[in-house]
C-alpha cells in the first residue's frame, strides 16, 4: 500500500517538474509559428478590382483587409501620409505590378482608414 502512495506522489512531482517545460514549449511554438505574410501581388490584383468597380470579390477579403491593416499612428492619431507611404512600400514588393497601377491604387486608398 505504501508503494502505491509513493508512486502517486512521485508521479505528481514529476508532472509538476515537467509542467513548466511543457508550457515553455507551447509558448515557443506559438511565438515562432510563421504567420502568413500578406501577398502584395494579391493586394494589387484585388485592389485594382475594387477600383474597377467590382467591389471586394470572392477570395479578396483577406488581401484587402491586410492592406488596410497597415496603419501608422502617433499617440493614437491616424497619420494618413505615413500610412500611405507604408502601404505603397508594401505594394511595391510585387514585381509584376506596374508602378502606375500601384500609384493609382495608393492614390485612391493609401490615406483611407478602410473601405
Amino acid at each position: 500500500m505504501n508503494s502505491l502512495k509513493t508512486n502517486k506522489a512521485s508521479n505528481g512531482i514529476a508532472l509538476k517538474n515537467a509542467l513548466p517545460g511543457m508550457l515553455l514549449t507551447v509558448v515557443a511554438l506559438a511565438v515562432t509559428a510563421p504567420a502568413k505574410a500578406a501577398d502584395p501581388c494579391e493586394q494589387v490584383l484585388c485592389l485594382a478590382g475594387v477600383m474597377a468597380g467590382k467591389g471586394v470579390v470572392s477570395g479578396c477579403a483577406n488581401p484587402v483587409a491586410d492592406y488596410f491593416d497597415i496603419v501608422e499612428t502617433s499617440h493614437g492619431a491616424f497619420l494618413p501620409d505615413h500610412t500611405s507611404r507604408k502601404r505603397k512600400s508594401q505594394l511595391d514588393k510585387c514585381p509584376a505590378a506596374g508602378s502606375d497601377t500601384i500609384e493609382k491604387i495608393n492614390d485612391k486608398f493609401g490615406r483611407l482608414r478602410g473601405l
